[in-house]
């Protein structure tokens, strides 16, 4: 075979002939082109060469197409002429190429040196370091290619959680995701947990889980955070929890009042009024109105005070007390403020028609012990001496035909019974046997008043294992009531109860609890009737128009004048509303568009009890008040006044002050747009929030000098006394008092007679501006019943002197040293009063009478009966325990803060 050599670098149109073809070079194509030569004789088929079918063929003529170097024939077959592609057989494979080259790109400093590369080609890439940013040539421009790597999802922990004191641990459980698809990587990457507990990531496929195991020293409460971390690589995506373990704090229940500074420097009750909502509004405090801890959200809870001069409560209703020849448990807590002596009785509870045959059942004190009424006799008498003033667990059990009494978890007695008991129509009543109009009314506090029907709780004697957090609604429980803020069954079966009297929702509780956290146990604002209101400003987020709102509050109304008390008035003489409480002891709801009372209430308002109050329009015109979740009044359809007015007042009338609120409100909130409650519900157990739509929300938790007991109704600021942080002992402020005008008023305290108690604080004296300053002091006149605390009163030689049931001094001793801080302490164990400085004792004076200063104020900061006795300085932590002398030898003043 002949062979073809071509010219090297041919310019286009270059021809060379060869074995008579003449090929010509076409630079378009980049390369050599043929053409055939006249036909040999006697040589066969002629071909052609070009890049397109030569037109009119022969059969047999042959064609290469130049444009893809394939070789055809053409095939005359009469009907479907057509080129043939020839196809030799396949050679055998040739030998592997070298292997190419990694691709790369081109790494450069900065654009500039981007530009300035050399003859780049298309498909090239480079890497521009100064912009972490890859370019793509694509044979004219460079250009920016993005390169997207983007953060993992994370969810799984939850923004807090409270861990358990017990030790129990609490697993958090990570999940991440990335949306390339890379693996994740867990990690923490902030601990903070200390010695508060101990933080444990899991291994192989459980990298993402962490058990947290808390301490169960008490010394080791407080909160920290964890932020949890999920990495791909490149990015991180993270989630941050706080952690909180708490302690019940022993003993808390004997606390009825710890004052603390907790405000800022100067702060006041009424210096800082923070509206919680977005709109963050500057509301302006009149009179006396101010801020305490007194909440319907109390972390000790509260009791049902009956003051054994009618007060009872009936359900009405036979099912809850018809037992059957079945168990049943009726048990409460109760605190006994006067007893039944002789052959009177007062009941806590009773029911039947009267008081013989099997149906009737009685539980009531008569002397000084507990007996129990069946069958027309005293079936059952105790044997322990009931003393006033003391929580006492009490449970009625039947077992089986067995019926047993337990005092404080001990047995008292047992009788044989299987009656069938079936209740009568006015079933049970509490406080009063109210179905045989008995007179003989319980007098004290009940908490945690539980019937389980069709149950024996308890079937021994449970004495070393006493309830300590409050009952619950276990199976069967068919009632339970005096155990909320205000009167209601907390049982499945939600009974109506019906108040007799004038029962009251008091905070006192047989249970411990935690420290107080004003996020969790809010607070209040108390209004005392004359001349107290708050001022909220004018803003569109007030006006309602014609669309849906709420209006919410807590209620606890400390009197009833006969005179209507505003609560919130919005009104401007035309087009507002207002929410009061009426002549006839209701709320009412009134319309200046419709210039009447637009919805009347129908539960009457008891004082000293939290209600709930709610008033919504929804997004179809229906007007609804709500008192403690119950619909209360009618509905008032097609509601479509529209409510421009966009001020107003709460506690008083809306231009003139008068109509003055005399009571408590915790938890104001206002929503513009939208009606949170349609239908009955439960009120709340925990502080609303600002959701959607707030337009105003108090909480009232903005006191500088709170009690963290939540016991104090009323903490009153007088003169100038307020928070400091010139000198502070374990918080980071104290309480200031300038000796000329400063005092702080709470309500009485009253001690009854032969009872412990310990009063105590931290003092920081700076010097004597009266003649007689006082710590504190509880007393008319130092009359019978008064206790108060001089510190170096100016008739005496510079020590400390007790003023006690009318002798003064009845201790005179010690020495008051300023300009430092002291602990003293006033402890009354069994019947000697010690007085302790700094934890020694410096002296002591029999003491068994009841102490409760002829129901006057209790004053701190200065003495109780005269415009002077002030003292110049700061205290901190000033805690009245009742019930408990917390010490009873010298002691180790406290090293922390008081909690509880």
């Amino acid at each position: 075979m002949a062979v073809v050599n071509l010219p090297d670098a041919p310019s286009n149109g270059t021809t060379q002939t060869v074995g008579g073809i003449t090929y010509t070079y076409d630079s378009s194509k980049g390369y050599w082109t043929s053409s055939a030569g006249s036909s040999g004789s006697g040589g066969g088929a002629s071909v052609s060469t070009s890049d397109s079918a030569p037109s009119s063929p022969s059969d047999g003529d042959l064609w290469y197409d130049t444009d893809d170097g394939g070789m055809f024939v053409y095939y005359a077959d009469g009907s479907s002429n057509q080129w043939v592609e020839v196809i030799g057989q396949q050679g055998a494979a040739g030998a592997a190429g070298a292997a190419g080259a990694d691709g790369s790109a081109t790494v450069v400093a900065n654009v500039t040196a981007l530009l300035a590369l050399s003859s780049p080609a298309a498909g090239d890439q480079a890497f521009v370091t100064a912009t972490n940013t890859l370019y793509f040539y694509n044979g004219s421009g460079w250009y920016k290619i993005a390169l997207i790597n983007t953060n993992p999802s994370i969810s799984g922990a939850s923004a807090a959680y409270d861990l358990a004191a017990d030790g129990t641990a609490t697993t958090v459980t990570i999940v991440a995701t990335d949306p390339e698809g890379l693996p994740i990587t867990y990690s923490i990457a902030s601990d903070t947990s200390g010695n508060i507990a101990t933080v444990a990531q899991g291994t192989g496929a459980s990298t993402n889980v962490w058990t947290i195991t808390p301490s169960t020293n008490t010394a080791h409460a407080g909160t920290f955070s964890l932020t949890f971390r999920a990495s791909d690589g490149v990015n991180i995506a993270t989630a941050a929890s706080s952690f909180t373990l708490q302690f019940i704090l022993a003993n808390s229940h004997y606390t009825t009042a710890l004052i603390t500074s907790v405000g800022a420097n100067n702060a006041t009750n009424k210096s800082t009024w923070d509206d919680k909502s977005s709109s963050n509004h500057t509301i302006t405090a009149n009179g006396d109105a101010h801020q305490t801890t007194f909440s319907p959200y109390r972390h000790g809870g509260y009791s049902t005070f009956f003051d054994g001069t009618g007060d009872y409560l009936t359900l009405g209703e036979q099912t809850s007390s018809a037992y059957g020849t079945s168990d049943f448990t009726i048990e409460t807590w109760a605190y006994f403020t006067a007893g039944a002596a002789g052959s009177a009785y007062r009941y806590l509870f009773g029911q039947g028609s009267g008081t013989s045959g099997t149906n009737n059942l009685g539980l009531y004190i008569q002397g000084d012990v507990l007996k129990v009424w069946h069958n027309g006799a005293a079936t059952i008498t105790g044997t322990t001496t009931i003393s006033l003033d003391n929580w006492y667990h009490i449970a009625l059990v039947r077992n089986g035909s067995t019926l047993k009494l337990y005092l404080n978890g001990a047995e008292e007695g047992s009788v044989s019974n299987s009656s069938n008991i079936t209740s009568t129509s006015a079933g049970i009543s509490i406080s009063r046997w109210s179905e045989i109009s008995d007179p003989s009314y319980f007098a004290g506090y009940m908490r945690d008043f539980r019937i389980v029907k069709g149950t024996a709780v308890y079937t021994s004697a449970f004495n070393s294992s006493l309830p300590d957090t409050p009952l619950t609604a276990i199976t069967n429980t068919s009632l339970l009531t005096c155990h909320l803020p205000y009167i209601a069954d907390g049982s499945t079966d939600g009974h109506a109860i019906t108040v007799a009297g004038d029962p009251t929702i008091e905070p006192i509780s047989p249970y411990d609890y935690k420290e107080y956290d004003s996020s969790e146990h809010s607070g209040s604002i108390v209004f005392d009737g004359t001349g107290d209101y708050l001022s909220v400003p004018a803003d569109a987020s007030f006006a309602m128009g014609t669309g849906a709102f709420t209006w919410e509050f807590w209620l606890y109304l400390n009197s009833s004048t006969g005179a209507s008390q505003n609560i919130l008035d919005f009104r401007n003489g035309s087009a507002g509303l207002k929410i009061e409480y009426d002549n006839a002891g209701r709320i009412d709801v009134y319309s200046e568009p419709d210039s009447s009372t637009v919805i009347t209430g129908s539960t009457t308002i008891s004082l000293k009890i939290w209600y709930h109050v709610a008033l919504t329009r929804d997004s179809s015109n229906n007007l609804r008040l709500f008192i403690n979740g119950k619909q209360d009044g009618s509905t008032v359809a097609n509601h479509t006044s529209n409510y421009t007015n966009n001020s107003g007042r709460i506690g008083c009338h809306y231009t003139n002050i008068t109509q003055e609120l005399d009571g408590i409100l915790s938890d104001v909130r206002i929503l513009k747009g939208s009606a949170e409650y349609t239908a009955d519900f439960a009120p709340p157990t925990s502080p609303l929030t600002a959701i959607t739509n707030t337009s105003l929300l108090l909480n009232g938790t903005d006191a500088g000098i709170i009690d963290k007991s939540q016991s104090v109704k009323e903490v009153s600021l007088d003169g100038g006394a307020k928070s400091s942080a010139t000198h502070y002992k374990y918080l980071t402020s104290s309480m200031y008092f300038d000796g000329v005008d400063d005092k702080i008023r709470i309500p009485n305290i009253s001690i009854s007679a032969g009872h412990d108690f310990t009063i105590e604080c931290w003092h920081y004296l700076t010097s004597r501006t009266d003649s007689y300053p006082a710590l504190f002091g509880n007393y008319s006149s130092w009359g019978a019943g008064g206790l108060g605390l001089f510190a170096d009163h100016s008739s005496y030689s510079g020590g400390y002197q007790l003023a006690h049931n009318g002798t003064f001094p009845a201790i005179n001793a010690g020495t008051v040293n300023y300009n430092q801080w002291v602990h003293v302490a006033v402890v009354r164990s069994g019947t000697t009063i010690t007085l302790y400085v700094d934890g020694s004792s410096i002296g002591t004076v029999s003491s068994s009478v009841a102490l409760n200063g002829n129901g006057a104020d209790f004053i701190i900061g200065r003495s109780s009966d005269n415009a002077d006795g002030h003292i110049q300085g700061y205290l901190s932590d000033f805690r009245i325990s009742k019930g408990l002398a917390r010490y009873t030898s010298n002691f180790t003043a406290p090293t922390a803060a008081l909690k509880g």
